[in-house]
Formats: structure tokens, C-alpha cells, sequence
């Protein structure tokens, strides 16, 4: 048991009694030696505090228990070395014998006082030699070495603080033999070890398993050391032996590579012949010795004997490559050019026992084989760096994820994807893929390489800057000479050209099939139609006729009469009605349909429509329920009261042809009344928004099939023959409906639940300004004509001719493409007229770079150009402008002479708003500019 009195002074100095002393309570001598040695060597040694904690807790992991290295370690964090340092400090190897005098070389020779202070730059060093110091006096052989490392850094600390180091060290060797011979210590007794613990093991987990297994790694430490310094001790004794065998195994080595070794004496005559200079060159011993040697042509004599006598001038190697002279025994008459060797000759100096250049050892390879070989190198360099397609050679795996890495790609690589051979080296080519690379193409890749086979591919791959590329892939394993796969070699074409052509021959093709369908689709169509048409046009014909004759020969009463009369002018009606609407589609057709554009009260228009068609609505019993829009009264009030106007209601302005506008609206109005039973509701609806009027025709009539949806504006199309029949229609009224609405620069669509459950249409059209529209109302001119559209010739306009206000298009800048001059003068004329800027250009070239120099609004270009047309023009265009990014497509209107509806179909297909038929008529033109201003 420790005494009150040691107790108190030892906790005085340490604030606890650590385990180790506690070991030593039952014998008070001993415990009082171990405390005295702590205080002089550990606790009062003036070494830097944590440079003696770090020396400790390294020089630990020789003692086979755990405590102080427990200990110290703790002690290490308490001084502010991290957790992850202190791992790393531990794990350092042990310093060797080759490297002690570079750690000892680092040491600068400085007063006794500096290594006093915290980081000193040469702790390093000392800590590697106090270490080494430590460990070799135990082992046999490393006594001389520690010795010798001891006198050099006494020398370079002086000798107080040397003998302070070796004082230190003692004690750590006293401290591991005490706990060695009581392995029951725990840290868990020492408070500020057991209180740090938590803290290393929280910050660096892998302490925990470091101290785990602690006794193997003493273990392992300990035969690592013995072996290492038994192998430095043993190097020494190897070394005569091993210089006796390199003689002999020189000569063997130099006789295996069939090498020829030549003696010469100071004058260049020979003195020695090798068996293997007799089969190189023919000659034997006796045909060479003391004579001069002439194993080379004449015109390389003079380049030998400079290797000579740099050699036997100043005692050094040189070396040359040469040719030899013919072998002997290959000279003859049937072959006058004998074979000859390419060889790497070497000459030696031989100095005598008095360390004298007393002649010259002469060397020879025959390096032909080397040489063609070089030679082939050069060559298959020379056309891999030289090819115009990308080669790449890669390591051999790993097949899966993250790839092989390149090793090599040569300049056309560099060339075709904007990598350098630096940014890629060590990379997968992975990187070359990306979002649209195909993934089945790649997973027929990755199962050729696993099976090791050759492979081709048609692949997507992404440059540096992120544009797509196509390349014909082929991919091939590299084997050893043992047969094992070291590498792949990867060839890539460019095929962008070929993809094209491939791609734009399906899309001719797909086309042509389209094409092909729709003829037969409309010859069927048009087949039915004259049909019904020859029905149609018969059956008021019939009622007619059979009136007419009826009237003529016999006499009726005034009832029938009069009854007979109504039935021939009905009739006749719905002929005219009939024969309008085939006239309609015809001009629609060949483009020749021509609107009287006036500024148009919209409102005007659904009254005149609904009192044509209020009768027949009250015939069937049907309510007809009509919505105006709430307009902004306040603003049009202002501007009646300025010009004195004495106007009815707000109208609601649009441009357009108003007896074309009436048909629209008559058109579906009358459409719903027929196919809605009788007691049924149709709602017409007319809204207002910023820029366009909705004007929607609702019904609860028969509805239609969902499947019929997408067709039920097309020509010669009827939703059911038999119902078209039933109601007296050709069931052209919907094609003729969709026509006018988008020569008016608007949009219609259909919707419907399905059969019996109604139908709603609804009619999209651009507006008027406010400001223009309520300056011509509030004058009084809501039926004005004055404003038409007309066209003097093709390339004047009086001021008025157009119908929009000079400011209306202002800024619009409009392209205008047509390799005839006329018309481009006549367009441009009529734009700037309007207010718009207008750059004209006479081919798809010249528009082409006007694009790329300029921004524009709106395209109007011809399509039968000479040279590049007008489809190429605007694929391109889209494609400038998929390129760029672009949130908004500029609009573009197709001007053609061709009026067949597949040529409408391909003008929209290839990426044009809209298409109009030549001769344009400037009324729809600028119309339709102008609702591409509303949009």
C-alpha cells in the first residue's frame, strides 16, 4: 500500500497515481526508485512535452502490453494532436539502416536551445534516430550502426541535450520492462487516459482496431525488424559471393544472346576471338589474332576508331550502332551481295593490377532482327498517328463500370472529339457517350468484350463541346505472347455524312409510303364523295323536275300552288348552297380562294349569322343561347365622346372578309341546329382576351365518335355517310369552316365527349388594337370599306392600300426570300408600307447568312427555287436553331405555285407556320403576318 505521504506527493506532481506506480505499492523501495526515475527522465526532462509523448507512444508498439501505449497516446490528445495524427504516427514504418543517414543529413546543426521549442523542422529527424537507436542495440549486427548514429547526433544536438534523449529512452526501456513483468496494468486506472479514450476512438474509429489487435502487431512488428536487420547483416557476407557468380554468369549471359566478345590490345590488333565472333563474322581465331581489327565497312572505319580511342584515351564505355562487313562464309559467286548484320558494338577499357589501360574488350550484338522490328514500329507509328480515323488503345479491363482506361489516342482522335491526349489519358472512354447513345448498341458491346471478340458498331458519341457525332466503332483484343489479353485497340470512323444520307433516305421513303397512303386514302375518299355528291345533287333535282312538270301540265289549286313553288325554290336553294360549297373547295385546292380583308365588327357578324338561322332553331323547338364578352365600355365611351360618335354597343374588332366570317359562323351555328334533336340547346359563346376572340358553339346533340376527332375537318371526309344523308349535306362545311379560319390567320378545334353527348366548336382569331379598332368606331365606320386591300401593280402601293396602320407592324423585321426579283420588290414595298423592316434575299444561301447575322421575326419564303429550295432552307434554320437553344422559332410562311394539298401537308411537315398559294394576295399576306404579331 502506498504511503499518505508518497500518495499526497506523487498526485501533487501528477494529479493522479498512475497503474504503473500502483504495481510497485507492496515494495516501497522499488516504488521509490520508479518514481524518482519518472521525475528526472519523464516528468523534469526539459525534452519538448510533446515530442516525448509522440516518442513514447511509437516506441510502445514494441511492448507486448497495452497500456502505455494507451497512455501516451491519450496523453498526445490532451496536447492537441488529433485523433487521425496520432493513428498515422503509429503506423509509420520503422526507420532502416538506408535511410537513417538522409534523416540525419536534415538535421542542421543548431544550439542546444532551439530543439527546446514546439515544431522545431529537424524533430523529424531526431525522432527517426532516437527511434532507430531504441531498437538496434537488441539486434545482432546493429550495435555498430546504432553506435555510429549516436555519435553523429551528439555531435549535431551537443551533449546536454543528447544525454537529456538518452535518459528518456532508458526510461521508456525500464517503463516496458516493468509492465511486461505485470501485464495486469490496465489504462482503465489512469484517470486522464480513461477519460480521453472515448474521445480518439469518437474522431478516428480505426484506433480502436489498431489497439484490438495490438498484440499481433507487436508480434509481427518484432519479426519484421529481426528479419529486416538479419538481412542487412547478412548483405554484407553475400556480397563476395555474389561478386564471384557475376563473372560466369556474365559470360553465360553474354553466350546465350549469342553476343561476340572481341580482345584488343592498345594498337587495335586482336588478342582474343569468341567463338560467337567466329559463327557472326566466318573468320577463326587464326585468321584474326594480332592483326588489326576490320570487322566494319570502310565508310564507318573512322567512326570505330573514335570509339576506340575514346575508350582507351579516357577509360570510358562508348557504344555505336554499325553495320558489319559480310559474314565469310556467305560470300560466293552465285551471290554477290552477301548478307551483312546491323550491330550495337560497345568497347570497354581493361586496366592491369596497377589499375592501367592495358587494352580494350570489344562487344557485339547482331541487333538486325531489333532493328527491322524498329523499323516496323516506326512504320505502324507513323500511320496510326497519320490516320484519319481515331485510334485508341485502352487497358484490358475492367469491362463494367468505370471502363477500361485509355493509354493512347492519337491526333485524328484529338481532331474528331476535341480532347487533347492529356484530358483523356488514364479516362474511360465512356466519356465519350451520352444521353441518346444508344443503350442497346452499348450492351452488344460490353457482351463481345466480355467474351473477348472482336466487335462493330454504328455508335452516338459527344464531342468536348457537347455536339453529337456518329462513328462506325470497331473494337479489337490485343493478346501477349502467352496469349493473355492485355489490351483493346479501338477504331473510330466519322460517319456523320453516311447517317445523313441513311436517315434522309428513310425519311424520303417513309414520306414516299405516306405519300402513297394518302393517295389511295383520297382516291377512296373522292370516289365516295362523287358519290354522294351525285346523290345530293340529284335530289333536288328530282323535287325540282317533278314540280316543275307537274306545274306544267295540270292545274292545281292556289294551296298547292303555292305549296309546289316553295318546295322548287327550297330546293333550289340548297343546290346553290351546294354548288357554293363545292366551288369553295375547289378554290381552296388551287389556293385561288380570295378574301376582301375590312376591319370587322366580330359581334356584327354572330348576330347576322344567328337571325339566318333564329327560324330554323324555332322550328325545332331548340333554345338558342348566345354570350356576348363584357368589353371595356369606359375605354371606346372616350374615344365616341372625342369624335362625336353616335355608335351603338362596344364592338369587338378583327381583320378579315366579313361575308367570309358570316359563313364561318352560319356554318357551325347551322351545324348544331341540324344534328341536335329537337327540345335541345346550342350555346353560342363570344369571349374577349388580350390578343384574340373565342368564339365557341356548343350543342347537346349527337356528338361525335372520339375516333372521328382528328379528321372531321378534312376534305372528303364525312363523319358518317349515312347521316349526311339524313341531314342533306355534302359534309364539306367543316373543311370549308377550317380553311377560312386560317386564311384569317386563326385556329378552330372540336371537342366532344362522344355520340350523344354534344359537341363544342370552338374559333380562335386575332384581334384588332385597341387604339386602332376604337379610332374607326368612334368615327361612325364600323361598315367602312375604304380600308381594303388594293393593289395598284406589283410593285407600287398608294399610301392607303394597306388596310393595317403604318405603325401597326413597326419594328417587325421580316426575311423575304424569292429568286424573282418582282415579287421580292412587291413584298418588301408592302411591308415597309405597313411599318415592318424588310430584308430581302434572292436564294436559300443568301438567306442562310443573313441569318446568322441578323435576328428576324418573320420568314417569307418561295419553295421552288433553283439550286437549294425552300424546304432545305427552313430544315436548316430549325436546325440553327435546335443548335442555339432557342426558347422561340422565328414564324415562317411557305410562298409555292404548287396548290396540291401534299404540298401544303409538306410545307407545315418541314417546319413552316403556314402556306400560301402564288399569286399571293398582300391582303392575306400581311394578315397573316399581322396575327403573328397577336400571338
Amino acid at each position: 500500500m502506498i504511503s499518505r505521504q508518497k500518495s499526497l506527493e506523487i498526485e501533487s506532481e501528477l494529479g493522479f497515481i498512475p497503474a504503473f506506480l500502483i504495481a510497485a505499492s507492496d515494495t516501497p523501495l522499488v516504488l521509490e526508485n520508479l518514481w524518482q526515475q519518472m521525475q528526472i527522465c519523464y516528468v523534469n526532462n526539459p525534452l519538448p512535452v510533446l515530442f516525448k509523448e509522440k516518442l513514447f507512444a511509437y516506441l510502445s508498439r514494441y511492448c507486448s502490453v497495452a497500456y502505455c501505449i494507451i497512455c501516451h497516446s491519450c496523453e498526445a490528445r490532451s496536447l492537441g494532436m488529433q485523433s487521425k495524427a496520432i493513428l498515422e504516427l503509429l503506423e509509420t514504418p520503422t526507420p532502416t539502416a538506408k535511410n537513417i543517414e538522409e534523416e540525419l543529413n536534415a538535421v542542421p546543426s543548431l544550439s542546444e536551445e532551439i530543439w527546446l521549442e514546439a515544431d522545431w523542422e529537424g524533430e523529424k529527424a531526431i525522432f527517426s534516430c532516437a527511434i532507430f537507436m531504441f531498437l538496434h542495440p537488441n539486434i545482432v549486427g546493429g550495435g555498430a550502426i546504432a553506435a555510429t548514429v549516436g555519435s553523429q547526433l551528439k555531435r549535431m544536438l551537443g551533449s546536454e541535450n543528447y544525454n537529456n534523449l538518452m535518459a528518456f529512452l532508458g526510461y521508456i526501456k525500464t517503463c516496458h520492462l516493468w509492465v511486461e513483468a505485470h501485464p495486469q496494468l490496465a489504462y482503465q486506472l489512469d484517470k486522464p487516459a480513461y477519460d480521453r479514450i472515448g474521445m480518439l476512438f469518437v474522431e478516428e474509429p480505426r484506433l480502436a482496431d489498431f489497439f484490438r489487435n495490438y498484440s499481433d502487431r507487436v508480434r509481427e512488428e518484432s519479426y519484421s525488424r529481426e528479419e529486416q536487420l538479419l538481412a542487412e547483416f547478412t548483405q554484407n557476407l553475400q556480397a563476395l559471393e555474389e561478386l564471384q557468380q557475376k563473372n560466369q554468369a556474365l559470360e553465360t549471359l553474354i553466350e546465350a544472346r549469342s553476343m561476340a566478345t572481341i580482345s584488343l590490345d592498345n594498337n587495335g590488333n586482336v588478342k582474343a576471338w569468341s567463338q560467337a565472333a567466329e559463327r557472326m563474322f566466318g573468320w577463326s581465331p587464326q585468321e584474326v589474332l594480332d592483326r588489326p581489327l576490320a570487322i566494319v565497312p570502310e565508310n564507318q572505319q573512322q567512326e570505330f576508331w573514335t570509339m576506340f580511342a575514346t575508350t582507351l584515351q579516357g577509360g570510358i564505355v562508348a557504344s555505336a550502332d554499325l553495320t558489319s562487313i559480310p559474314n565469310k562464309n556467305t560470300q560466293s559467286e552465285v551471290s554477290p551481295s552477301p548478307d551483312t548484320y546491323e550491330i550495337r558494338l560497345w568497347t570497354a577499357p581493361v586496366h592491369d593490377s596497377e589499375g592501367n589501360i592495358c587494352g580494350i574488350m570489344a562487344l557485339i550484338a547482331d541487333i538486325t532482327d531489333h532493328k527491322q522490328s524498329e523499323e516496323r514500329l516506326r512504320l505502324l507509328e507513323s500511320v496510326v498517328v497519320n490516320a484519319n480515323d481515331a485510334i485508341l488503345i485502352t487497358e484490358a479491363e475492367p469491362i463494367n463500370y468505370p471502363g477500361p482506361r485509355i493509354l493512347y489516342v492519337n491526333e485524328a482522335f484529338s481532331r474528331m472529339t476535341g480532347y487533347s491526349a492529356e484530358e483523356v489519358l488514364g479516362k474511360s472512354p465512356r466519356l465519350l457517350q451520352g444521353p441518346k447513345t444508344d443503350r442497346a448498341k452499348l450492351d452488344k458491346l460490353r457482351t463481345a468484350l466480355e467474351r473477348w471478340e472482336p466487335v462493330e458498331v454504328d455508335l452516338m458519341n459527344y464531342r468536348k463541346n457537347g455536339t453529337q457525332f456518329w462513328v462506325e466503332l470497331s473494337i479489337t483484343p490485343v493478346a501477349n505472347e502467352k496469349g493473355w489479353y492485355t489490351h483493346w485497340i479501338s477504331i473510330q470512323r466519322e460517319i456523320d455524312e453516311r447517317k445523313w444520307t441513311e436517315e434522309e433516305y428513310q425519311r424520303l421513303l417513309a414520306d414516299e409510303q405516306a405519300a402513297r397512303r394518302a393517295a389511295e386514302e383520297a382516291s377512296r375518299a373522292k370516289d365516295e364523295f362523287l358519290a354522294i355528291v351525285s346523290h345530293e345533287l340529284r335530289s333536288p333535282l328530282s323535287s325540282i323536275l317533278g314540280w316543275s312538270r307537274l306545274l306544267s301540265t295540270r292545274n292545281f289549286d292556289e294551296g298547292i300552288t303555292v305549296r309546289a313553288l316553295e318546295i322548287i325554290e327550297r330546293n333550289a336553294r340548297v343546290q346553290a348552297q351546294r354548288l357554293d360549297d363545292l366551288a369553295d373547295i375547289s378554290r381552296t385546292i388551287r389556293g385561288t380562294l380570295r378574301l376582301n380583308v375590312n376591319q370587322v365588327n366580330l359581334i356584327s357578324v354572330v348576330e347576322a349569322a344567328l337571325k339566318i338561322v333564329a327560324e330554323q332553331a324555332s322550328y325545332k323547338a331548340i333554345a338558342l343561347d348566345v354570350v356576348f364578352p363584357q368589353i371595356e365600355e369606359q375605354k371606346y365611351t372616350e374615344a365616341r365622346a372625342q369624335f362625336n360618335s353616335q355608335s351603338s354597343s362596344p364592338p369587338l374588332w378583327v381583320l378579315g372578309d366579313a361575308v367570309r366570317l358570316q359563313q364561318i359562323v352560319w356554318n357551325l351555328i347551322d351545324n348544331a341546329i341540324k344534328f341536335t334533336p329537337s327540345g335541345g340547346r346550342v350555346e353560342v359563346r363570344l369571349e374577349q382576351s388580350d390578343h384574340h376572340a373565342t368564339l365557341r358553339v356548343s350543342d347537346t346533340g349527337i356528338g361525335i365518335n372520339p375516333e372521328m376527332l382528328p379528321s372531321i375537318f378534312e376534305r372528303f371526309r364525312q363523319a358518317d355517310s349515312s347521316m349526311t344523308k339524313l341531314q342533306g349535306k355534302l359534309g364539306l362545311g367543316l373543311a370549308i369552316v377550317r380553311n377560312l379560319v386560317e386564311l384569317h390567320g386563326g385556329t378552330v378545334g372540336v371537342e366532344s365527349p362522344g355520340e350523344n353527348q354534344g359537341a363544342t366548336f370552338t374559333v380562335q382569331m386575332p384581334l384588332l388594337p385597341l387604339s386602332v379598332a376604337t379610332n374607326q368606331w368612334a368615327r361612325g365606320d364600323e361598315n367602312d370599306t375604304d380600308t381594303s386591300f388594293e393593289l395598284e401593280t406589283s410593285a407600287q402601293l398608294s399610301p392607303t392600300a394597306c388596310l393595317l396602320p403604318n405603325s401597326y407592324l413597326d419594328s417587325l423585321r421580316v426575311l423575304v426570300v424569292d429568286d424573282e426579283a418582282d415579287v421580292r420588290e412587291f413584298i418588301r414595298i408592302a411591308l415597309k408600307q405597313c411599318g415592318a423592316i424588310a430584308v430581302v434575299a434572292s436564294s436559300a444561301q443568301e438567306a442562310l447568312q443573313a441569318l446568322t447575322q441578323d435576328n428576324f421575326d418573320v420568314l417569307v419564303s418561295d419553295i421552288g427555287m433553283p439550286g437549294e429550295n425552300g424546304y432545305s432552307l427552313i430544315r436548316k434554320l430549325r436546325a440553327m436553331e435546335a443548335k442555339q437553344n432557342k426558347n422561340s422559332q422565328i414564324q415562317a410562311i411557305a410562298l409555292t405555285a404548287y396548290t396540291r394539298l401534299e404540298e401544303q401537308d409538306r410545307a407545315i411537315a418541314a417546319g413552316f407556320q403556314i402556306h400560301l398559294s402564288k399569286p399571293v394576295d398582300p391582303g392575306i399576306l400581311l394578315t397573316t403576318i399581322a396575327s403573328f404579331v397577336c400571338k
